[in-house]
């Protein structure tokens, strides 16, 4: 039995890492518009989040421990970006590079502001259209 909740803790946390990446990536494809095969608008993240938020509400199917999960997700997703754009920023001259990286993380914290209140609103929507 216990070998059984480990594995579903590692589904759980790699489902909910492949979310934030999802929840990630139009921040990241805005800033490196050239590196990207699918370049994403950044307007689209007002639908990506609450779609993440009713993902993670579907797969644990428990609104108090989604809610909980969903704010890790955003607080992981924007981890995301701030390690990808510390490790290219050494491609750079590194005080410079370190620079652009902290300008661009302090660029994108302000997201947290609606892309928390929007997963955790899809998932609280989603809880109420599909009950236990």
């Amino acid at each position: 039995m216990k070998a059984r909740d480990g594995l579903e803790f590692v589904w759980a946390a790699g489902y909910v890492f492949l979310l934030a990446v999802i929840l990630a990536y139009p921040w990241i494809t805005f800033y490196v518009e050239l590196v990207s095969p699918l370049p994403i608008p950044l307007w689209s993240i007002i639908v990506i989040a609450p779609l993440c938020g009713s993902a993670v509400y579907l797969f644990i199917r428990s609104l108090l421990k989604s809610l909980g999960v969903t704010f890790i997700m955003c607080v992981l997703s924007y981890v995301i970006i701030g390690a990808f754009f510390s490790t290219t920023s050494y491609q750079i001259s590194v005080p410079h590079g370190q620079w652009i990286a902290l300008r661009i993380m302090l660029v994108t914290f302000p997201s947290m502001i609606y892309i928390l209140p929007l997963s955790l609103g899809g998932c609280w929507a989603t809880s109420r259209f599909f009950p236990k």
